[in-house]
């Protein structure tokens, strides 16, 4: 429990002061030393970092995107995200869909998706769909996400 909450605190001071994760993880093992605790695997601390940030992140974007007079002037939200050798194919399936900001997708879905996800959203006007070319699709037509076992119910933090 103490670990957990250690990590927990650490986080969110990264968030708070925009540490990136090279300044995370060094913290992070300062802390695991001090305490005589076992270091953590770095491909585990990347996990718990990019979860926690990326979470922060979406929950901050939902918070100013569901603002009345945004939802208003924008009422489309589109799935952005990074089209690497990483990502897997349901996340790769939905970038670049745009759905109704109030679809009942995004009440049971959004970035991260799971873990490690690099998927965001940005909102759109009419607009901006007509000036880009993009047609609203139904988030029933966007299968496996979230992925199976991820709880995207609520914040990370």
């Amino acid at each position: 429990q103490d670990m957990l909450q250690l990590v927990h605190d650490e986080l969110g001071k990264a968030i708070e002061e925009g540490t990136d994760l090279r300044e995370f993880s060094k913290r992070l093992s300062e802390r695991f030393d001090s305490a005589g605790w076992t270091q953590l695997n770095p491909s585990h601390v990347e996990t718990v970092f990019r979860n926690g940030v990326m979470g922060a992140y979406a929950d901050g974007r939902r918070v100013q995107m569901t603002q009345p007079a945004v939802m208003a002037a924008r009422p489309y939200w589109q799935v952005l995200g990074v089209s690497d050798s990483r990502t897997r194919p349901t996340h790769a399936g939905a970038i670049g869909k745009v759905l109704p900001a109030d679809d009942p997708f995004f009440g049971r879905a959004g970035p991260p998706f799971g873990h490690n996800c690099r998927c965001r959203i940005v909102s759109r006007s009419a607009a901006d769909l007509k000036r880009l070319g993009l047609v609203p699709t139904i988030g029933a037509q966007l299968r496996g996400l979230p992925d199976e076992g991820w709880n995207a119910s609520g914040s990370l933090l």
